[in-house]
């Protein structure tokens, strides 16, 4: 019954998935890429140097609180990167606790994973939801959240129950994460060649929050597309403007996804051939 649901999900994000495409004039996104090669490449780097920094501060703290070799942690999560597209989005943070090592502490570090997950929603939506907020200004919004974020770092001295917040110390450290990604998506638009691509770069981001909490869909393909240009309806953005960098967007995306599986043979052999980081391991 489960396996039907999930195929069932995995039917509509694809369905979704279809109906954006079907809206994409091809011959204008080709022309796009054709003419902005170096700012491309430029915003698949920021996005690929987001998700490793997510990965560097994952595989610090394993370090520092639990004392789990970087060598153990690190190729763990580049192989949590692929799994996301797997329907469910439960066995990507799964793999990431696939060690013996982690026998013991599974469940803390679970709620790590959820917390993490919760900082990098709550970013993505508040930096997002400031095209509601146009009227305040930047500089002064930007310092407003991260007064908010400054809270939630306090938070992390407490636990409630089983339930330990320590991971938000990392919230600032994460935050570089976002706006990586953020400065990514801002590339693509430019490359892109719209008009407010500030404007629709939050947009973008706000919809990206969105699409997080539908947990079963991977990837949030189809829905996050979908969002995209029915949000972007609401502010006047061309159809054919939403679609086609949505589609854009979720190809530069995929290409940075690429490059951790790649990294991830590239560090699998450096450590199979390496014997001191072997034993470690």
């Amino acid at each position: 019954m489960r396996n039907k649901i999930k195929n069932v999900v995995y039917l509509v994000s694809v369905l979704l998935l279809v109906y954006v495409v079907i809206k994409v004039d091809f011959f204008y996104l080709i022309q796009k890429l054709k003419t902005s090669p170096i700012l491309i490449i430029s915003s698949v780097f920021l996005v690929f140097l987001s998700q490793l920094t997510i990965g560097i501060i994952w595989s610090r703290t394993l370090k520092k609180y639990f004392n789990i070799s970087f060598i153990v942690s690190f190729p763990l999560f580049l192989a949590s990167i692929p799994a996301k597209y797997i329907p469910g989005k439960v066995i990507s943070p799964m793999m990431r606790l696939e060690s013996p090592k982690y026998k013991n502490i599974k469940s803390e570090l679970f709620l790590n994973i959820l917390v993490e997950n919760f900082i990098i929603f709550f970013q993505n939506l508040i930096f997002g939801v400031y095209i509601y907020f146009e009227f305040i200004n930047f500089f002064v919004y930007f310092v407003t959240i991260n007064v908010i974020f400054f809270i939630l770092f306090l938070c992390s001295r407490y636990s409630f129950k089983k339930f330990n917040f320590a991971y938000m110390k990392n919230i600032f450290l994460i935050e570089i994460s976002t706006l990586l990604n953020i400065s990514g998506i801002l590339l693509a638009f430019i490359a892109f060649d719209i008009s407010s691509p500030m404007k629709i770069t939050l947009l973008y981001t706000f919809t990206l929050a969105l699409s997080m909490i539908i947990f079963l869909i991977p990837a949030g393909i189809g829905a996050r597309e979908n969002l995209f240009v029915e949000i972007g309806n609401a502010f006047k953005f061309s159809n054919i403007i939403t679609s086609g960098s949505s589609i854009f967007l979720r190809i530069i995306f995929i290409f940075s996804d690429i490059i951790f599986v790649f990294a991830q043979v590239f560090l699998k052999f450096f450590i199979a051939s390496n014997k001191f980081l072997s034993k470690d391991s």
